[in-house]
């Protein structure tokens, strides 16, 4: 069973596209999953950032067993 935190940094595009995306901090010590969190994070689209430019985000991702 795997939990704990990824906080992974990525950057939005002008376009809403994830341009990029690496893990920041983690208390998981599993490359599979950290590569895994990355990947999903560069498929995710958003609306596109008012006013063009680029949005840079730290988000966390906690991971718990389910009850």
């Amino acid at each position: 069973m795997i939990e704990g935190r990824v906080v992974l940094k990525f950057v939005i595009d002008s376009d809403g596209n994830v341009s990029g995306a690496s893990v920041e901090e983690t208390t998981i010590k599993s490359p599979e999953l950290q590569a895994c969190v990355i990947r999903a994070a560069k498929r995710m689209v958003f609306p596109k950032p008012k006013g063009g430019g680029i949005v840079m985000v730290n988000y966390p991702f906690v991971f718990k067993a389910a009850k």
